[in-house]
C-alpha cells in the first residue's frame, strides 16, 4: 500500500477493535481508531481514509447510517462493514443497501482480514484511476467519448466483480433456477466438494455432491428448493459429509424475485458452523465439570479427615496386633480406605478443583512400563499388543494420572469383550508434529452414538449396578484437559472402540528426580510442636503419631486457642489445618508468625480448591490429607529440617 492509504478502524469495543489493529499493522497498514460514529466521521473529514473498517453497532450512530452519510459525502471512501452479531443475508443486505462496498463477519481470520482490505483498495485505486482519466481527459471529450465510456464501463464492471467475489469469498454460495437446476456456484463452495464448475452446472440442486454423501439430506433440500421457489426465504442448520470429513453449516435460500414479485432465481449460501459448534460442545462439558467440582470440592474436605482419621487408627492397628487375624482386618480395610482416597482424588481430578502435577513425561516409558500391570489386569482372554513410536518427544502430563488413565481405558474395554478380543495401545506423533497420541482400541462391542456423546460425563455408566462407578472415563478427561490436550471417542456398535488421548508436547525435557537418602523420622531433640485442627479425630491420630516419634506435641481446636497457647509455649513448627470456622490457616500463620518470625510451618489440608489453597499458604510445606503415619512423620521431620 502507499503511505497516504490509511485504514481508519471503527469499533466501540476496546478488545475487537485492538485485535483488528494488530492484525492490520501486522500486514503492513497504517491504521487509526475511532470508537464512535461521530468520532468517525469526523476523523473521514480530517484524515480522508482509503479504507473505512465499519463495526454495525455503535453506540451514538448506527453503522448503516455512518456508512450512508459518508457515501454520500465521500463516495470515494471505500467502506467495509463488520459485525459479530449482525451476520444473518438480511443483515449483510442492508449494509450493502446502505452503502457498503463489502461486508465481513467478524471474527475473520487475519490474512482473510488483509485480504478483504486490500481488494478494496485495488478498488479505490481503480476508482481513483478513473476520477483522475475523466479530469485528464475533460479536453479530449468530443473525439473520445466511446473510447472513454468502454473504459468506463470496464472499470465498473471489474470493480463489480471484485466487489461480488469479496462478499461471497468466505460462504458457500450459488444460484440456480426456480425449479432448483444449479446455475452457478463460487469458488469457496467448489473446493468444500473438490469439484470444478462443471461437475455441478446443470444439475438439481440436491443431486450435488454437498448432500448426496449425506443419508435423507437430498430429500431435505429438495423440499427446501420448492418452499424457496414458492417465495419463501428458508434457513437451517445442517450437517453434511464432505470429502475433508464431516462438517456443519448454517444454510439459507433466498428467493430472487423481480419487478412484478415474481421468482426468477434462488440463492442459496452457507456459513461454516463446524467450528463453532465443537467449542459450544467443549464448554458445555466443562461446565458440567464444573458443577461437578462445586460438588465435590464442598465435600472433599469433611470427607479427607475422615479418611485421615480411619487411616491413621487403623495403620495403628495393622502395625502394633499381636492376632493375624486381626492385622489381617486392619489390612483389609486400610485398602478399602486408600481407595476412598483414590476416589476422592478421582472425583477432584475430573472437576479439575484439584491441580495434577504435570511436568515432561516419557510417555512410551510409562505405557512401556504397565506391559505387566496390564496383563495381569486384563486376564488371559484379551491379547494386548504394544505399537510404541520410537524417538517420540516428551509431553505434558501428571505421569501417575496418565498411568491409571491408560489403565482406566483398558479395563473398560476389557469389560466391553467379555469373551476376550484384543487389545491395541499405541503412540504416534500427530500429523502437524505439535502433540503426541495415545490411543487405546478395543475389538468389544462398540458404543451407540448415544453413549458415546454422555462417555464422560460423571458417573455415567452403562455398566450393571456395583460393576463401575462411571468415573473411570472422567478421571482420563480430566488429565488430559488439564494437561492442555483433548480425548476423542471413536466407537461403532458391534466393530469396537478407539479413545485418543492428545497430548501437548513439553516445551522444556524430562527433569530427572534427585534421590534423596531417608530422612529421620523420629524426633532427634524432643522438638516442640503445636497441632490446630478442628476436627477431633484428627488431632487425636495426629497427636499420637507424632507423641510416639519422641515430639513434645500440644494441640488447639482453632486459631483463638492456637494464638492463647502461644503466649507460654515456644514451639518449633506449627502444624496447622487450613479450612477451619473462624480463622483459617493461614490467618493463624499470620497472626503467629507476627510474634515468632522464624517459626516453622506445615500446612495439613484436605481442602479441595488448589488455586485458591497455594495463593493462601504461598511457599509454606503442605501435606494433603489424608495421609499415613509415615508421610506425617517424614513431612514433619522435613519440615523441621529444611
Amino acid at each position: 500500500m502507499t503511505p497516504d492509504e490509511t485504514i481508519l478502524n471503527v469499533d466501540d469495543e476496546e478488545t475487537p477493535r485492538y485485535i483488528k489493529r494488530r492484525d492490520l499493522e501486522a500486514n503492513g497498514f497504517h491504521v487509526i481508531d475511532a470508537a464512535t460514529g461521530a468520532e468517525a466521521l469526523r476523523l473521514i473529514e480530517h484524515v480522508e481514509p482509503a479504507v473505512v473498517l465499519l463495526d454495525v453497532q455503535l453506540p451514538d450512530i448506527s453503522g448503516y447510517d455512518v456508512c450512508r452519510y459518508t457515501k454520500s459525502k465521500w463516495p470515494e471512501v471505500m467502506v467495509l462493514m463488520t459485525s459479530a452479531t449482525f451476520t444473518t443475508s438480511e443483515s449483510r443486505t442492508q449494509g450493502l443497501d446502505a452503502g457498503a462496498d463489502s461486508y465481513l463477519v467478524q471474527p475473520a481470520e487475519p490474512l482473510e482480514l488483509a485480504a478483504a482490505v486490500n481488494a478494496l483498495l485495488r478498488i479505490r485505486r481503480a476508482e481513483d484511476i478513473l476520477r483522475s482519466l475523466n479530469v485528464t481527459l475533460d479536453a479530449q471529450v468530443k473525439e473520445r467519448t466511446t473510447e472513454l465510456a468502454r473504459a468506463i464501463n470496464a472499470l465498473k464492471s471489474s470493480a463489480e466483480r471484485m466487489r461480488t467475489l469479496l462478499s461471497t469469498s468466505y460462504i458457500f454460495q450459488g444460484y440456480m433456477a426456480p425449479d432448483g437446476t444449479l446455475l452457478d456456484a463460487n469458488r469457496a463452495s467448489l473446493e468444500g466438494i473438490q469439484a470444478q464448475i462443471g461437475d455441478v452446472v446443470g444439475r438439481p440442486f440436491w443431486e450435488t455432491p454437498w448432500f448426496t454423501a449425506t443419508p435423507g439430506m437430498p430429500e431435505a433440500i429438495r423440499e427446501a428448493v420448492e418452499r424457496a421457489a414458492a417465495g419463501e426465504t428458508v434457513q437451517q442448520s445442517i450437517v453434511v459429509n464432505l470429502p475433508d470429513g464431516e462438517r456443519a453449516f448454517d444454510m439459507s435460500l433466498r428467493p430472487v424475485k423481480n419487478d412484478k414479485g415474481k421468482v426468477i432465481g434462488i440463492v442459496p449460501e452457507a456459513v461454516e458452523t463446524t467450528q463453532r459448534l465443537k467449542a459450544e460442545a467443549a464448554l458445555r462439558q466443562s461446565m458440567k465439570m464444573e458443577a461437578i467440582g462445586q460438588l465435590t470440592g464442598g465435600l472433599a474436605h469433611d470427607f479427607n479427615n475422615l479418611l485421615t482419621a480411619v487411616i491413621g487408627n487403623l495403620d495403628f492397628i495393622r502395625t502394633r496386633s499381636v492376632e493375624d487375624k486381626v492385622r489381617k482386618w486392619a489390612e483389609n480395610a486400610f485398602k478399602a480406605a486408600e481407595r476412598g482416597s483414590k476416589l476422592t482424588s478421582q472425583l477432584l481430578a475430573f472437576s479439575r478443583t484439584q491441580k495434577l502435577d504435570t511436568g515432561a513425561v516419557d510417555v512410551n516409558a510409562i505405557i512401556g512400563g504397565m506391559r505387566e500391570l496390564l496383563d495381569q489386569s486384563l486376564g488371559p482372554g484379551v491379547i494386548v499388543t504394544f505399537e510404541l513410536a520410537p524417538g517420540l518427544p516428551p509431553a505434558v502430563g501428571d505421569a501417575n494420572q496418565l498411568e491409571l488413565a491408560v489403565l482406566n481405558l483398558a479395563l473398560n474395554a476389557r469389560d466391553a469383550m467379555p469373551d476376550g478380543g484384543a487389545l491395541t495401545v499405541k503412540t504416534a506423533l500427530s500429523s502437524d508434529a505439535k502433540s503426541l497420541l495415545v490411543s487405546v482400541a478395543d475389538t468389544g462391542a462398540g458404543m451407540s452414538p448415544e453413549v458415546v456423546a454422555r462417555a464422560f460425563d460423571p458417573f455415567f455408566t452403562t455398566k450393571p449396578t456395583g460393576k463401575g462407578t462411571g468415573l473411570g472415563l472422567s478421571q482420563v478427561y480430566g488429565v488430559v484437559r488439564q494437561a492442555g490436550g483433548e480425548v476423542t471417542i471413536d466407537s461403532k456398535i458391534g466393530r469396537g472402540t478407539k479413545v485418543t488421548l492428545c497430548l501437548p508436547l513439553a516445551v522444556h525435557g524430562i527433569v530427572k528426580e534427585r534421590r534423596h537418602d531417608a530422612a529421620v523420622t523420629r524426633s532427634v531433640k524432643s522438638e516442640k510442636l503445636l497441632l490446630v485442627d478442628d476436627d477431633d479425630d484428627v488431632r487425636d491420630i495426629v497427636c499420637r503419631v507424632l507423641a510416639e516419634l519422641g515430639y513434645d506435641v500440644r494441640e488447639a481446636a482453632g486459631g483463638s486457642e492456637a494464638l492463647a497457647a502461644l503466649s507460654d509455649f515456644n514451639p518449633d513448627l506449627l502444624l496447622v489445618d487450613f479450612a477451619m470456622p473462624n480463622m483459617n490457616g493461614a490467618e493463624v500463620v499470620t497472626a503467629a508468625r507476627a510474634r515468632n518470625a522464624d517459626l516453622k510451618i506445615l500446612f495439613l489440608s484436605g481442602h479441595a480448591e488448589s488455586a485458591a489453597l497455594e495463593a493462601a499458604v504461598g511457599g509454606a510445606p503442605l501435606l494433603r490429607k489424608p495421609f499415613r503415619p509415615a508421610e506425617l512423620a517424614t513431612a514433619v521431620r522435613s519440615a523441621l529440617d529444611s
